[in-house]
């Protein structure tokens, strides 16, 4: 008899211990759930409890492999950072390729990416504006003025924003003749206006299949070669209101899959049977995020309405244990009309 005694307290401990593993897990403590486990685990042989916990230990098991895919991908996001900060850009990219194999549709993988691109790009054409400006100088220096006009022009294309080929330009204008030099003139504007028409092109194509990013870099290439171009202007504009609707998605996106989780953890707490004000508290979290929305609202008091039948369930079962203590009590006792009448009182509830 001891021993069945035992058996069944065994039982009823692993029971609790299972209820707490399963709030823990619905509240995000995994590895609070995790030590639980491992301690109920110590005194079950029974198979069916055996097969209970390896159920919370393969549930365990996926939340921790999510976190640290979480872990990681953050980790990736800082490095990647970090280098972007230290002027690295291409391995910073690496670090973002990482981080995409983890979590390919993130914002903000994504927009880093973008960003680090654009870096890599703008490192490369000052690199080879470098090499440009430093063959045009040896040029010039060997009274080739033909060949170091040109990749001085060449440079200016390239990165407009740059004044040093410009400058040795003017320092050896006055070594080409009046018509080469006019012809260079001719050429150099060509060249810019053959390349703001082609990044003007661009950008319309860009636009029609919504490519937002790659329009954006593009009207940068148009609005260096000419600043005050009205088309040029109206595209940015355009451009710019679009990267503005996208980030206000994005954030939205972000705001719905918060309280989407918000929710779905309050509902989770409720149907475990655990801490009902944790699960208000994460309601009121939620509630934040869109005040005033009825459709919002409405999901949430569908949940609360499963708070308020906790809380009297609780209630239910609270004065149902006293009205029972009280019964045995007065059964127990010479007052045989006050057990009728607890009974009495069990019965109705």
């Amino acid at each position: 008899v001891e021993a069945r005694i035992k058996d069944i307290e065994k039982k009823e401990e692993f029971g609790r211990s299972i209820k707490q593993i399963d709030e823990l897990i619905a509240s995000g403590s995994v590895q609070d759930a995790l030590a639980a486990l491992n301690k109920a685990r110590v005194t079950v042989s029974d198979e069916t409890l055996v097969a209970q916990a390896n159920d919370r230990q393969k549930k365990i098991g996926e939340l921790l492999k999510v976190e640290e895919q979480k872990r990681m991908f953050n980790q990736l996001l800082t490095e990647a950072g970090k280098l972007k900060t230290d002027k690295k850009p291409e391995k910073a990219l690496e670090k973002i390729a990482e981080a995409r194999a983890i979590f390919k549709d993130n914002p903000d993988a994504g927009r880093l990416e973008t960003e680090l691109k654009a870096l890599v790009e703008d490192k490369q054409k000052n690199e080879q504006y470098d090499k440009l400006l430093a063959a045009a100088q040896l040029d010039a220096k060997a009274e080739k003025y033909d060949d170091a006009s040109s990749k001085l022009m060449d440079a200016q294309i390239l990165v407009p924003a740059r004044a040093d080929a410009s400058k040795i330009l003017k320092e050896i204008e006055p070594k080409l003749d009046a018509k080469k030099k006019q012809l260079a003139i001719e050429q150099y504007n060509r060249q810019r206006e053959e390349k703001f028409n082609s990044a003007l092109a661009s950008v319309g194509e860009h636009l029609k299949a919504s490519k937002i990013d790659e329009a954006a870099a593009a009207i940068k290439v148009a609005l260096d070669l000419a600043p005050t171009n009205e088309v040029a202007l109206g595209f940015k504009k355009r451009i710019d209101d679009s990267l503005a609707e996208r980030d206000r998605q994005t954030d939205l996106q972000k705001k719905n899959r918060d309280f989407e989780d918000l929710v779905d953890s309050a509902r989770r707490i409720v149907k475990a049977g655990g801490n009902v004000e944790s699960a208000k508290q994460k309601l009121d979290e939620a509630v934040k995020l869109f005040p005033g929305d009825q459709v919002k609202l409405a999901a949430i008091q569908m949940v609360e309405t499963d708070i308020m039948a906790q809380r009297e369930q609780s209630r239910r079962k609270a004065s149902f244990e006293d009205l029972l203590a009280r019964a045995g009590q007065a059964l127990a006792s010479v007052a045989q009309p006050g057990a009728v009448a607890a009974t009495v009182n069990y019965a109705r509830y």
